[in-house]
């Protein structure tokens, strides 16, 4: 094992954060999106903004031609931040956003459930032990003071935990569109509670509220029909395995340390050696490429084998090695999936998939068996519905 580098999918030393010292911009992204073609449908007569609480949600949605984009930094000062590689200032209505605090009213107030939290049937025990509460609390049940908590959770970043981030975020979307006549949707954040919660349901009967308003806000500012709107996420979710466990339903969390373990004892087995693997990260194995020309071993030979054992590993479904996906065509959906995410410039040597509703701890994971690439909303009001009809919207998945 030599160390794990890790390259976040947005940093890059060529553009820095207007606000801050980090630097990040879409430079790495290697294709346009959906809103790089409405740019181009009409020759950049029209405005794209991207605006989502997460970084690389915000920038790889607006990607290369947007005016600008913004995204939320909790930690330092609670304010929306933009890139150099859009922009060399921010506007000065982000600026006078970020300089009223208007965070401080959402984080003062108690987190309370929308109703009575007796109808909230779409959910399971407000207090159940597959929940994660909030550092300082015991456990997990309404109501949280947030104004209590915020110190020992990043602070502005609790907001993210929230329902409140829907309408502070909706707040920052009002802004740009009367500071810049542009119109955005807010994200919503759910990754502590897990999907079958009662915080999971009450952010979601939040949310279609917090829509509706913004719809109508729109309508009259913007008009109807002069605007584009989407919802988007950078990844979705399974339900927590502890919880799935208590229902007998198959599920686990991945040890990597003890997968590459299991490697290194295959690589000793059948090479002689334990120092072929580079590392194990989110499923995806680097080979120590020095190491195996040292030994005057064929890479793929060694992968190839490493692969095969894997499949061994109880928590793996597939494995393909890097040359397996430069050369098949795949009519299996799910690897198919794989290669289609595999770049030979930059990809590891094994790509691997896990079980269905298995996780690591602390990852988001790209691929599940069940689902993959699927974002579940739950709109539970017929405002949205209607609205959607209206406009004779389509939900893209």
């Amino acid at each position: 094992m030599i160390g794990t580098i890790s390259i976040y999918c947005i940093d890059g030393e060529n553009y820095r954060t207007i606000g801050n010292m980090k630097k990040k911009s879409p430079y790495r992204l290697l294709t346009t999106t959906v809103a790089d073609q409405l740019r181009l449908a009409k020759n950049k007569k029209n405005k794209t903004i991207g605006k989502v609480l997460k970084d690389r949600s915000t920038i790889l949605a607006a990607f290369h031609t947007a005016n600008r984009i913004y995204w939320f930094d909790g930690r330092e000062n609670g304010t929306w931040f933009t890139s150099s590689y859009y922009t060399g200032k921010s506007p000065q209505c982000v600026n006078f956003f970020n300089y009223s605090k208007i965070i401080e009213n959402y984080l003062s107030k108690p987190w309370k459930t929308l109703y009575d939290i007796n109808t909230y049937t779409r959910s399971i025990s407000d207090d159940n032990e597959s929940e994660k509460p909030f550092k300082g609390e015991e456990i997990s049940v309404f109501p949280d003071v947030i104004s209590n908590l915020r110190n020992q959770n990043d602070n502005f970043s609790i907001i993210a935990s929230t329902p409140s981030v829907n309408l502070f975020t909706n707040d920052f979307a009002k802004a740009a569109i009367i500071g810049e006549k542009l119109a955005t949707l807010p994200p919503i954040k759910g990754h502590q509670f897990g999907l079958a919660s009662k915080k999971i349901e009450d952010t979601y009967l939040h949310l279609d509220k917090d829509l509706a308003d913004l719809f109508s806000f729109l309508d009259n500012q913007v008009g109807e029909g002069n605007y584009t709107l989407f919802l988007t996420n950078d990844h979705g979710a399974v339900h927590v395995p502890y919880y799935l466990q208590t229902l007998k339903i198959p599920a686990d969390y991945f040890n990597e340390y003890g997968f590459e373990t299991y490697l290194n004892n295959v690589s000793q087995k059948h090479f002689n050696s334990n120092e072929l693997i580079e590392n194990v990260f989110k499923f995806n194995v680097s080979l120590n490429h020095k190491k195996i020309e040292s030994l005057k071993l064929d890479v793929n030979i060694v992968s190839r084998k490493l692969a095969n054992e894997a499949i061994k590993y109880k928590r793996i479904y597939k494995a393909a090695t890097a040359r397996t996906l430069q050369t098949t065509t795949f009519t299996n959906r799910i690897l198919n999936t794989l290669k289609n995410r595999y770049s030979q410039k930059i990809s590891r040597h094994i790509l691997l998939i896990r079980n269905s509703s298995i996780i690591s701890r602390g990852h988001h994971m790209i691929l599940d068996t069940v689902k993959i690439n699927i974002f579940q909303l739950f709109f539970t009001e017929t405002k949205l519905k209607k609205v959607v009809q209206k406009r004779n919207m389509k939900l893209f998945i």
